[in-house]
């Protein structure tokens, strides 16, 4: 009973109004007032959506290609001790090569305060020269969460980036398709509960379990 009643006593307080957060959320259907976007980004029922290829007889013209979106300024209110983004996400990036070399990846990466932009998401592959070089997962689907490094007062700008290669003129070539949804920037004042910290409190088991 005491464990039930610790369990009420936190998720009143996950609820309360009383917390001050500020969310920034958009569904991604449309490009958001503020956001950019390049060529061939486009937005659907599903979310935003870029396609990039480069074959011999593929659909780039080029063996070089790159499509940004970017957000708009998020700024930090004065109360904020914790910043959390959270989206989702299909990915799927391929390559291939009779000679040469070929790379693609999707990004996520993080400006604050105008600073040079770092990564906090990317997936890529790369391969070539008769050999297997590196790469990570080449396709999935995930709802992608982290806390972000940042403060009350800060402005934040995030960028998503498909990007790929292939060398030489119809030796190489690879396909990128990234849709992102559901996108949500939240800067907490502290007295909210991470989600995943909130699905762990709904796991906990009853003393009375195991009796």
């Amino acid at each position: 009973m005491r464990r039930l009643l610790a369990m009420i006593a936190v998720a009143a307080g996950f609820f309360s109004p009383a917390s001050a957060d500020q969310v920034w959320s958009y569904d991604l259907t449309e490009l958001p007032p503020g956001w950019t976007a390049q060529p061939p980004w486009t937005f659907t029922d599903s979310g935003a959506h870029v396609h990039l290829g480069y074959a011999a007889r593929g659909p780039a013209p080029e063996p070089l290609a790159a499509a940004v979106m970017q957000t708009e300024m998020f700024v930090l209110p004065p109360e904020t001790q914790e910043v959390f983004l959270e989206f989702y996400h299909e990915w799927e990036l391929n390559g291939w090569y009779a000679s040469g070399e070929y790379y693609a990846h999707v990004r996520v990466s993080l400006s604050v305060n105008g600073d040079t932009p770092s990564t906090i998401l990317r997936y890529y592959v790369h391969g070539g020269f008769d050999q297997s070089l590196d790469g990570t997962a080449s396709s999935g689907t995930e709802t992608f969460f982290t806390e972000l490094t940042a403060s009350a007062g800060d402005t934040l700008q995030l960028f998503m980036e498909a990007y790929g290669y292939g060398y030489p003129s119809g030796q190489a070539g690879y396909t990128i398709d990234w849709l992102i949804s559901d996108f949500v920037l939240t800067a907490g004042d502290g007295q909210c509960l991470t989600r995943r910290t909130w699905a762990g409190i709904k796991t906990i088991p009853s003393e009375e379990s195991g009796r």
